[in-house]
């Protein structure tokens, strides 16, 4: 099987980072959660106009898995920042999950190319790759630079390496669980890459193809 990748796969990929970086820019300047509230419907305009409708479904799972998530630790968000909580549900962490799964996900669309001769687990490795150092990029940036802080959970300790996440060890170990469990979910649904097209032809029938 070979991957013929979007013809503009390369332009794609420098719009969508400079889009997660706008994002966190734009954060810093407007109220967080209105901003991310914004974002959302934005982000399905923005892959309509794309054509990457495959993105939706990945949309619809990570809202799904914030969703639950939420559901679970609802009480365990209480921000130093006047967020809507519309049914005791914070906005500002269920937009944040979902929007920051869907981004951490389109980086790694743009590369799964590079990994799909490895084992399913070496690619989940390498989504962790990118997966776990945006997470704490994230929160380093949150609670550092955008003076976002969770008053219930202050009293604990954060991670050593950037004082950020502070949450007991459970709620720690989630956020970084949450990243493959949504990687799980994504593969054995079987939701498609929107920057791949696969074709059953051999390579050497198809010399306009990207081997991978």
């Amino acid at each position: 099987m070979t991957v013929a990748l979007h013809p503009h796969k390369r332009k794609l990929s420098r719009i969508d980072i400079s889009a997660i970086i706008g994002l966190f820019v734009i954060l810093g300047i407007l109220r967080a959660d209105l901003v991310l509230l914004a974002a959302l419907p934005a982000s399905i305009i923005y892959i309509h106009a794309t054509k990457r409708k495959d993105l939706l479904s990945h949309l619809i799972l990570a809202s799904l898995l914030a969703s639950i998530w939420m559901i679970i630790a609802r009480d365990f968000y209480s921000y130093n920042k006047p967020f809507l909580a519309p049914l005791g549900i914070n906005l500002f962490p269920l937009l944040a999950w979902t929007l920051g799964l869907l981004g951490a996900y389109v980086i790694y669309s743009h590369v799964e190319h590079h990994f799909l001769h490895w084992t399913f687990i070496g690619r989940l490795a390498a989504y962790c790759s990118i997966y776990w150092p945006l997470l704490i990029a994230a929160e380093t940036t949150g609670y550092h630079l955008l003076g976002i802080r969770n008053d219930l959970l202050a009293k604990h300790p954060g991670l050593p390496f950037c004082d950020c996440l502070h949450a007991p060890p459970w709620m720690q170990t989630s956020y970084f669980a949450i990243g493959i469990i949504y990687f799980l979910a994504a593969h054995f649904i079987e939701l498609k890459n929107p920057h791949h097209q696969r074709d059953e032809q051999s390579p050497q029938d198809s010399p306009e193809h990207h081997a991978c």
